[in-house]
């Protein structure tokens, strides 16, 4: 284990996977981009993915190499902060590769700032603008990994049918971050919490921005602590926005991203190390757990934490690009996302038990 790690350490420190003087056609090939055939289910159900990019080249590095298909459509948004080698790595993935953009602005991107919606807005602009086929939208951090091949998680999706979003949604208790406002939410609407995360359906995504409501409480929550926490999980809840649900449910539930906090699921998280948020920093001891969650990211693994278990996922989604696990329905009927009714569910034991932790209840 100690020679493993020696050595992905020194990969990490030579980089050879990307050098500003790389033609194209090397950075291409020698990342593997364009490796593998598209399948007529992946051009059926493309996605269009902002990434929020500003730390950790090397796992940075991983996420494109298993995430990118030229099937979907990727802006990156790199944070003033960023090393100046990330900004000029996304430079070249988006001269070289098709339907990879640099966002339109450069924003100085601050953790539970109005800045992040700021920068998600911007690529969803042009997202919106590039292309009419796109099906779904989903935001990452440059930290993530992908968990599911393109061609699985376009099988996944296709369970869906484009009818509903993945945004957890609860009763938000942290009143405080709204504390700073004179005067309630345009039109009184009802502020709920839920995750950054989310998979948002081309309908709703198109109703963000033309929306009266959606403009106002966007600009409304400008100043307010975590927004990006409350927008989405808000305005799902409400019938006239496409895909919208009533349901309340945590991230023990969300499709989008596996992740462990350690108010819920303390238990779960095997390498006891937390991170900002108190949320679980994954290493290869976690691996089991993390590949059995059936969802389509995990956040997150950290490359100065542990690079064994970033190099192990991306070495298993290499083997699943040629031997891809079965989708079977069964597996996602827990998901809200998948279920048809909005009506209330009964739910599981861990599930109520979360979420009574997270409204304050117990």
């Amino acid at each position: 284990m100690n020679q493993t790690s020696l050595a992905l350490q020194q990969i990490k420190k030579t980089n050879p996977y990307f050098s500003g003087k790389m033609s194209c056609s090397e950075f291409i090939e020698l990342n593997g981009f364009y490796s593998r055939p598209i399948t007529a289910i992946e051009y059926n159900y493309t996605i269009a993915f902002t990434i929020l990019a500003y730390k950790h080249f090397y796992q940075f590095q991983v996420l494109l190499r298993t995430l990118y298909s030229r099937s979907n459509f990727h802006c990156i948004h790199v944070d003033v902060k960023a090393p100046i080698i990330m900004y000029k790595y996304v430079v070249k993935l988006s001269e070289c590769l098709e339907n990879v953009y640099l966002s339109p602005v450069r924003l100085t991107v601050r953790w539970a700032g109005f800045s992040i919606l700021e920068a998600e807005r911007s690529c969803q602009l042009l997202l919106l603008n590039k292309e009419k086929t796109w099906k779904y939208y989903m935001n990452l951090a440059g930290t993530e990994l992908p968990l599911q091949t393109n061609y699985e998680r376009a099988n996944i999706l296709a369970l869906g049918n484009g009818l509903k979003n993945d945004i957890t949604s609860y009763k938000n208790t942290h009143l405080y971050r709204h504390a700073m406002k004179l005067h309630p939410p345009p039109e009184n609407v009802t502020l709920w919490k839920g995750e950054f995360h989310v998979i948002l359906t081309r309908k709703f995504v198109e109703y963000l921005h033309t929306s009266p409501l959606a403009q106002h409480l966007y600009i409304y929550l400008n100043g307010t602590n975590v927004p990006d926490e409350h927008f989405y999980s808000s305005l799902n809840r409400r019938p006239d926005f496409p895909g919208y649900s009533w349901k309340s449910y945590s991230n023990l539930r969300l499709l989008s991203h596996y992740k462990v906090w350690i108010e819920t699921q303390r238990h779960m998280c095997k390498s006891q190390i937390f991170g900002r948020g108190e949320l679980c920093q994954f290493t290869y001891k976690d691996l089991t757990h993390v590949m059995e969650s059936k969802r389509l990211f995990v956040n997150k693994f950290n490359q100065n934490v542990d690079l064994i278990g970033i190099d192990c996922i991306e070495q298993w989604l290499k083997v699943k690009q040629y031997s891809p696990n079965k989708i079977r329905k069964e597996d996602y009927r827990q998901f809200p996302f998948f279920q048809q009714s909005n009506m209330s569910e009964v739910q599981d034991k861990e599930e109520e038990e979360a979420l009574a932790k997270l409204t304050g209840k117990i």
